[in-house]
């Protein structure tokens, strides 16, 4: 009897997790590029941009966010860092960290990476994370929302010399 039970939870739960892949399968949202890089000296401004499309079936909302990594010990892996030792969110910005935008309609944000005229800083490294959440979800039912990345690789050298 147990294995029946056994069985019937599997079956129930590969069923699940098709139809969920299913239901995904057609909607996404798109990001360009997936990595941004700059090679500055101290005072300089590098002015990039990244898009953002939303084929998520319907309006969603749109929200970017900065989070620092490093190399792991050792060379293996990264280390995600906790937001008191965001070092990247000093190098970084961007106006808009929240939109919404209709199925379909995209935007481009403008990102800006500067390093202050004073400041010798080491490399940076970081990803901008780009988080959908469609608008028209039904009341009640579970928030699903996605997230996607963009690299960011600062790469800093000794202080820009005058011209």
């Amino acid at each position: 009897m147990s294995k029946k039970v056994l069985g019937l939870i599997l079956l129930a739960i590969w069923g699940f997790s098709f139809s969920v892949v299913e239901a995904q399968s057609g909607a996404f949202f798109g990001v360009s590029p997936t990595k941004l890089e700059a090679n500055l000296k101290s005072g300089e401004v590098s002015s990039q941009t990244i898009t953002v499309l939303n084929k998520l079936g319907g309006p969603a909302r749109f929200t970017l966010s900065l989070e620092s990594f490093y190399p792991g010990k050792g060379g293996q892996g990264i280390e995600i860092k906790s937001a008191q030792d965001d070092i990247i969110k000093k190098y970084i910005s961007f106006d808009n960290n929240s939109f919404v935008l209709a199925d379909g309609e995209s935007i481009i944000v403008p990102v800006s990476i500067r390093l202050a005229p004073t400041e010798i800083a080491p490399s940076a490294f970081g990803v901008i994370s780009i988080e959908g959440k469609p608008l028209n979800a039904a009341q009640g039912a579970a928030r699903v929302s996605s997230r996607l990345g963009v690299l960011v690789f600062i790469n800093a050298s000794a202080k820009a010399q005058p011209k």
